[in-house]
């Protein structure tokens, strides 16, 4: 059934909620969230308890940019259901998205534990070890998300910020150049492999050792 079919069951019988769901989730399979969230507002009403309209509300929020809002439903999802793992994964991007590392660890850490060979996992909970000092664990999440997935620029590109501010520029230039060989137009890895070098430079042999 098309999604438009979906919205004229919705217009006969707006409270059946299994053709709110539908037409929502058609409508996010077509990469249109804001025509979603008109459903998914109606679902929320209609199923106050169900933890995964909140999760699909989420979802939603996030794909308009509204990361504050997509957090607070998956925070409702995980209320109503903590083994909602899907909302528990979501929760924890959500805040780190927001710049808030702090809330994003518990759920991070959660899920590191039940998947702990997801590369992705690994990258994000290493983004927000990162955006909390905490570098060197940074480093060892970013490096077994590498060992998961080599083609990934972005880690190797993560892994060089951590290891610049743990003073080991040798590795960082690595990292870098590994980044730039990934994705030869990533954004911030030859600049910040400029300044990387200049760094190694100044410090010589001896500045190249890493610090906890």
């Amino acid at each position: 059934m098309a999604a438009e079919d979906f919205d004229r069951s919705v217009a006969l019988d707006p409270n059946n909620i299994s053709s709110v769901r539908n037409a929502s989730l058609s409508r996010l399979d077509l990469g249109e969230p804001e025509r979603a969230l008109q459903h998914l507002d109606r679902l929320v009403e209609l199923a106050p308890d169900d933890t995964g309209a909140y999760d699909l509300r989420g979802c939603a929020h996030a794909r308009v940019g509204e990361n504050r809002r997509a957090a607070e439903d998956f925070d409702r999802a995980i209320a109503l259901d903590p083994d909602n793992i899907n909302a528990v994964r979501n929760a924890g991007v959500s805040y780190l998205e927001l710049g808030e590392p702090d809330r994003a660890m518990p759920h991070l850490d959660r899920i590191a534990g039940l998947e702990p060979e997801n590369a992705d996992v690994r990258h994000d909970r290493g983004c927000a070890l990162s955006d909390l000092g905490r570098h060197r664990a940074a480093v060892k999440d970013f490096s077994r998300a590498i060992e998961l997935d080599p083609d990934d620029a972005e880690s190797y590109y993560r892994r060089g910020i951590c290891r610049v501010e743990l003073g080991e520029h040798r590795g960082a230039i690595e990292d870098f150049d590994e980044a730039l060989r990934l994705e030869p137009d990533h954004p911030s890895a030859a600049r910040d492999r400029e300044a990387a070098v200049k760094l190694a430079e100044s410090n010589g042999p001896g500045g190249t050792a890493g610090r906890e």
